[in-house]
């Protein structure tokens, strides 16, 4: 089907091409290169589509490795890098299963990487729902919270209180401070006795 370029927008490393008929190209803009569009030339749709599902593989796993040297990423954060950069699904999934048969790209290594650093700040339940919101599993979630105790989110909690206890001393405020970071009602009442606050209300109930 031969159709006409109306437009080409091109933003945040996809070009947007729109078509007569009213449909909408979004190109990767590795893949634009290679072969440019321009306003007013025909573009025979199915020959592009075709050219275009023989040559997407490498510049997306181009994409995708480059996306990772920043640092450690989920599954889900490169699916949407390249989603965002107009990938087309099928090339999306050899990608991602280039990726994790040569171990670069691994959601437990994230998960165990996240829970480490966002640990010192934050609870468990705060730390679960960042992991949920990268697109890693529960059950891989889960694993990785279990490296971090109830113990060591206590610490980690009553350290908090303790800075918290420099600015506020009102006993509803201090526990949902805790609360919105991350630590449940009984860790964050815990926290705040450790720190020094020693006359929360008995009724108190999670």
């Amino acid at each position: 089907m031969t159709d006409t370029i109306v437009s080409v927008i091109r933003k945040g490393g996809c070009a947007r091409v729109t078509l007569e008929s009213g449909k909408i190209l979004r190109i990767p803009h590795a893949l634009y290169i290679m072969r440019k569009l321009y306003p007013g030339r025909q573009l025979d749709t199915k020959a592009y589509n075709a050219w275009r599902r023989t040559v997407e593989y490498r510049p997306a796993l181009d994409r995708a490795v480059k996306y990772l040297e920043g640092r450690e990423r989920s599954r889900g954060e490169v699916i949407k890098c390249l989603q965002t950069c107009g990938y087309e699904q099928e090339a999306i999934d050899r990608v991602i299963l280039t990726l994790e048969e040569n171990r670069f790209l691994q959601d437990s290594r994230f998960a165990g990487l996240w829970v480490d650093a966002r640990a010192q700040k934050l609870g468990r339940n705060r730390i679960r729902q960042e992991l949920r919101m990268k697109g890693v599993d529960e059950e891989t979630a889960r694993q990785a919270l279990n490296a971090f105790s109830e113990e060591d989110e206590l610490e980690m909690a009553t350290e908090q209180a303790r800075k918290l206890l420099r600015r506020q001393d009102d006993e509803r405020k201090l526990i949902n401070a805790l609360v919105r970071r991350g630590y449940s009602f009984s860790i964050a009442k815990k926290a705040l006795q450790n720190a020094g606050k020693a006359d929360i209300e008995a009724e108190w109930e999670e």
